[in-house]
């Protein structure tokens, strides 16, 4: 079993529960005051990374990202 975090210097790191370690660490660049919220998905194999950036009238960004890469298979902006 694995949990999320991010940091202050937005990095997202995926944890093993049962021994501490940490499994990945990925960058996902966001706005500077930018509130985000990570879920994994289902699958167990990806990760839902939502970026809203309100203070700044920016529209939210949400990342469908593969965790084994921490790459972004899917990128969709919210209108």
């Amino acid at each position: 079993m694995s949990c999320i975090s991010k940091d202050y210097d937005k990095n997202i790191k995926i944890w093993d529960i049962a021994t501490g370690k940490e499994l990945l660490t990925f960058c996902v660049p966001p706005a500077d005051n930018a509130e985000y919220s990570i879920n994994f998905l289902p699958d167990g194999k990806s990760l839902i990374y939502i970026e809203d950036d309100h203070f700044n009238n920016e529209s939210e960004v949400i990342k469908h990202l593969n965790i084994s890469t921490g790459k972004v298979i899917r990128s969709f902006k919210c209108l």
